[in-house]
């Protein structure tokens, strides 16, 4: 089952570029990635740029399915209608992650309604296995 993330980041004052990811979007799989192999506002870019995802990293030896790899560019919408139709409980994504300059990744949980650095969502789910 599929845990579905969208990525995102502002590229104007009033400009906000995300893209999609279909697998692994909880924060021990896309949000580990990203504050490992992203972890500056140059490379949030070019992950951005790449558009909409089915694997943020596809997996060793991961042959994809018809179908599963997207070739769509990133979605580009104010600041407003960012924040007006992102982060509601009825949204596809169960996590979105946010680069925010000085401040790194952050990240939303749909489900729980709660903000957080992906670091302290990292270490609260693995806080929640013990």
């Amino acid at each position: 089952m599929a845990t579905r993330s969208r990525i995102a980041i502002r590229t104007g004052e009033n400009e906000v570029s995300s893209i999609y990811c279909h697998w692994d979007g909880y924060p021990e799989g896309v949000g580990n990635e990203l504050i490992t192999r992203f972890n500056s506002r140059e490379l949030a870019e070019q992950l951005i740029e790449l558009g909409n995802r089915s694997y943020l990293i596809q997996p060793e030896g991961h042959t994809p399915a018809s179908g599963e790899l997207y070739d769509e560019p990133a979605d580009k919408c104010s600041l407003g209608q960012w924040e007006a139709t992102s982060k509601y409980p009825e949204s596809w994504e169960q996590f979105i992650y946010e680069w925010i300059d000085g401040e790194g990744w952050i990240v939303y949980d749909v489900d729980n309604d709660e903000y957080s650095t992906v670091k302290d969502a990292i270490a609260a789910a693995k806080a929640q296995r013990v």
